[in-house]
């Protein structure tokens, strides 16, 4: 196990199992989605969709055709906006029998509990190539975060990790258009920012940098 893993990787996923997110192993994640092209765990965000809109989505029909919206937002700034509108329930579909439009929620923001957290690692997503993400969070099956990790025995971990971020959005954009936040650490701090602007000046520390990785990890994800 390399000094990254073992140091760091490893330590982050445990503090995020301490405060709830559901851990999934690789191949417990790849059956979820099917495919390594696949960004959603399918069988979470279908049941969620069909919970959080009772009276709104009723059908298998509906859910798919949600799920095909979301698939099909363009994979560049702009989608990434447009999907964040869906996260923040600003987009509808159309209910028959209530002959109007209706706004549709990914995220239950009044009772966080109705949500569901998971966590995996080593996310592996094909598009223009191939990437491994070291952590991805997702919220009721839908990737939220991305966390890269450095050993900090390298030369300036940070900055290779931000360089890693800054690779998946010209390799696997059609994942990067659904994540909204990324955070860097090389086990003492935690850095994070949003995706698709990756100037440094956006580019935030979390907290201050004498509290342990641990704490702000608990503190940030929870």
């Amino acid at each position: 196990m390399s000094v990254e893993f073992k140091a760091v990787r490893d330590p982050i996923i445990k503090y995020l199992k301490d405060i709830d997110w559901h851990y999934l192993e690789p191949s417990e994640c790849m059956e979820l989605r099917g495919s390594n092209f696949e960004p959603f765990l399918l069988p979470i965000l279908r049941q969620k969709l069909k919970e959080l809109n009772r009276g709104i989505i009723e059908t298998d029909e509906q859910v798919e055709e949600i799920i095909k919206r979301l698939k099909n937002i363009r994979a560049n700034i702009r989608g990434n906006q447009e999907f964040l509108q869906y996260l923040r329930g600003e987009k509808t579909i159309y209910v028959e029998k209530e002959r109007r439009e209706l706004n549709v929620r990914l995220v239950d923001f009044e009772n966080p509990e109705n949500n569901d957290y998971h966590v995996t690692r080593e996310f592996e997503f094909s598009d223009i190539k191939t990437d491994r993400a070291d952590i991805v969070l997702f919220i009721n099956g839908i990737p939220i975060v991305d966390i890269e990790t450095k050993s900090p025995t390298e030369e300036d971990p940070i900055e290779e990790a931000h360089a890693q971020v800054k690779r998946y959005h010209e390799e696997i954009p059609e994942l990067m258009k659904l994540v909204q936040l990324y955070a860097l650490s090389e086990g003492i701090n935690l850095m994070y920012g949003p995706t698709w602007d990756l100037s440094r000046r956006n580019r935030h520390r979390w907290k201050d940098a004498g509290v342990d990785i641990e704490r702000l990890t608990k503190e940030f994800f929870r």
